[in-house]
């Protein structure tokens, strides 16, 4: 398997990407036919590529290459051994975002795909509503809100968090990155999300846990939230790499 038999382009020492591909930075794997992994080092975006220092390609789940950071991920057979561990809480994020018109978009929970079955053990958290300021939906809880929040699904500032969907890993990352915002660095994403999950067979199940409420203690990072005018300064930067993760109708300019 070559690189170009992928449509990828060497470029002295770089790599074309066309942009029908998912690009993650960092690592990381999304589902697909045909997935790529990439490196933190993306130069440009452009409307037909992504230009980026190192591409590994792959055909399936399977990984050519070690992730970045490994702590960012449990495996399916972690979280197997990890599901009565009461110091563990395990999130379902499932969440679809779908064009609804040329200029909107709406968020499609996964509540009631949580309902028809979920991974043992598993809360449910609407990460566009819940993780969302009531008063400005565009930015994300309040402090004190999010620790309620995290309270009432029974994480502590002890807990490890497991968050899996069945979108690539799109919806979970909300929740990856609120928690990692909010100080907690004990959270992970789940490797291969809820399809490798069901593909190895693993248990489902319909019953809703029963939650302890817990007490959780944000400690705010505002180095990890940026604003407009820093992603305009961004544009252009070949040291930083800008990732748009809205449906493809908004990045392609079929919609606005």
């Amino acid at each position: 398997m070559t690189l170009e038999e992928f449509g990828v382009r060497r470029e002295s020492q770089l790599q074309t990407v066309p942009k029908m591909f998912q690009v993650v930075p960092g690592g990381g794997w999304w589902s697909g036919p045909r997935a790529l992994n990439a490196e933190a080092g993306c130069a440009r975006l452009t409307d037909q590529s992504v230009t980026c220092s190192s591409v590994v390609v792959g055909s399936g789940m399977p990984k050519l290459m070690d992730n970045a950071h490994p702590e960012a991920l449990a495996s399916t057979a972690w979280l197997a051994d990890h599901l009565d561990d009461p110091s563990v809480r395990l999130v379902d994020a499932r969440c679809d975002l779908r064009v609804t018109s040329p200029v909107t978009m709406a968020s499609v929970p996964g509540r009631e795909a949580y309902g028809q079955g979920h991974i043992p053990g598993a809360v449910f958290v609407d990460v566009m509503s819940d993780l969302a300021d009531p008063e400005n939906p565009l930015v994300i809880l309040s402090q004190p809100r999010f620790e309620a929040l995290m309270g009432r699904l029974g994480i502590s500032n002890d807990t490890t968090v497991v968050v899996y969907d069945d979108r690539g890993g799109t919806g979970a990352a909300r929740l990856w990155w609120a928690l990692r915002y909010f100080g907690h660095d004990a959270v992970k994403l789940l490797d291969g999300g809820l399809a490798r999950w069901e593909a190895e067979g693993r248990a489902i199940e319909r019953q809703l846990p029963q939650v302890e409420p817990a007490s959780f203690r944000a400690q705010l990072r505002p180095e990890l939230l940026v604003g407009a005018d820093e992603v305009s300064e961004a544009i252009g930067n070949a040291d930083i790499c800008i990732v748009d993760a809205l449906p493809e109708a908004f990045f392609t300019g079929q919609a606005c």
